[in-house]
């Protein structure tokens, strides 16, 4: 049986089969007999030595000597059942503030990979401390020297902010990439003019988006941050999410990238 042939109901059996994704992930990593894994696994030869021919069958691993190999089409496999499963825990771990929250205007192959955000955690508003994830995004944006922003709403208090951090010298490159109301309202307050007056201290550049955007992105090579509104188009300005590893920073630039290369160049 070829890996075009196979049915996808058994596929999906496989990823439901704990001994089998099991077994797939231990080849992923060296080649091994069926000893080997009975030990790793702590089940019965017969069982594991079942579950191989199974995987043997569909053109997942081959059997060379006394050891066995994912085929490439296993390996492949392998990283997709990965992807597929961290998805599945991100959206899981995170079901309340994604059923509450829009997304819409991020496109679907950057949600396919929202498991590079599985490192990333939330910081609330409470009772005692309203200002706690702006207080957050405040603290993350002073350490970092390049900034790159997707900014869906007008907020005076985050413009100073990245103005002080730029008048203080401790940024040296700015992208934003906003809508077109936003962008009339960076006019009308003066805000574009107080940009420029910094332009021979930082390299800036604004680009304009011609669709209302949802996902307000703030991220660097250190820190990626993001609000969202509620579905019912309000901005959320209770809760942010805050990630600094190099996986949040590869989700963050491909979703920057994708708007950049729609978007018309302002300054």
């Amino acid at each position: 049986m070829y890996v075009d042939e196979i049915d996808f109901d058994e596929l999906r059996s496989i990823i439901i089969s704990n001994v089998s994704s099991k077994v797939l992930m231990c080849l992923f990593y060296h080649e091994d007999n069926v000893e080997n894994l009975t030990l790793i696994l702590d089940k019965p030869s017969s069982t594991v030595s079942h579950t191989l021919r199974r995987l043997s069958r569909l053109n997942l691993v081959v059997k060379r000597d006394n050891l066995f190999y994912l085929t490439s089409k296993g390996h492949i496999f392998v990283l997709v059942m990965y992807k597929f499963l961290t998805n599945l825990y991100f959206i899981k771990q995170n079901k309340n503030f994604l059923s509450n929250h829009s997304i819409k205007s991020c496109p679907d192959f950057i949600l396919n990979d929202i498991y590079l955000l599985i490192n990333g955690h939330f910081i609330e508003s409470d009772e005692f401390d309203l200002s706690k994830p702006l207080n957050a995004y405040l603290k993350y944006i002073k350490f970092s020297n390049e900034l790159n922003i997707i900014l869906p709403v007008f907020s005076r208090i985050h413009l100073d902010a990245i103005l002080r951090l730029i008048s203080k010298g401790n940024c040296d490159y700015l992208t934003i990439i906003t809508s077109p109301s936003i962008l009339k309202s960076l006019k009308n307050t003066g805000y574009i003019r107080k940009f420029k007056r910094f332009s021979k201290d930082v390299e800036f550049s604004l680009w304009k988006y011609d669709e209302e955007l949802d996902i307000f992105l703030t991220f660097s090579k250190e820190v990626t941050t993001m609000n969202l509104f509620f579905v019912d188009g309000k901005f959320d300005n209770s809760v942010i999410f805050v990630d600094e590893s190099e996986s949040a920073f590869k989700w963050s630039k491909n979703l920057f990238n994708y708007y950049l290369e729609n978007s018309t160049k302002i300054l």
